[in-house]
């Protein structure tokens, strides 16, 4: 599940009233919607090689390495680029994203 849709879930649970979001959660998510493939395919072909061999603590540090790379890309990505370019950039890498995966190219 997205992050954004655990947000929402857990705003209206919390009781908040919903709002428009801000034009900095606007350019955060519009740079998750860009990175959350590339994110996927890079550890769709990092992982096979670096994880089959690895031992719980190795996985752990690849996995969070991966997570503070992301989230910090995101974060620098949002602060510079305006929401359009991103959904532009996101929508070409992610039919990218899908004619890989359809050809069977993205797997090891």
């Amino acid at each position: 599940m997205n992050f954004w849709v655990v947000s929402l879930i857990t705003r209206i649970l919390n009781g908040e009233r919903f709002r428009k979001a801000t034009p900095g959660e606007y350019r955060f998510y519009s740079a998750f919607f860009m990175y959350a493939p590339v994110c996927l395919f890079l550890g769709a072909k990092l992982g096979n090689s670096i994880l089959d061999n690895a031992k719980p603590i190795g996985i752990w540090i690849f996995l969070t390495s991966i997570w503070v790379v992301f989230y910090f890309g995101i974060l620098l990505w949002s602060k510079r680029v305006p929401a359009k370019i991103s959904w532009t950039l996101g929508g070409v890498i992610w039919a990218i994203t899908i004619y890989l995966a359809a050809t069977n190219k993205i797997g090891p």
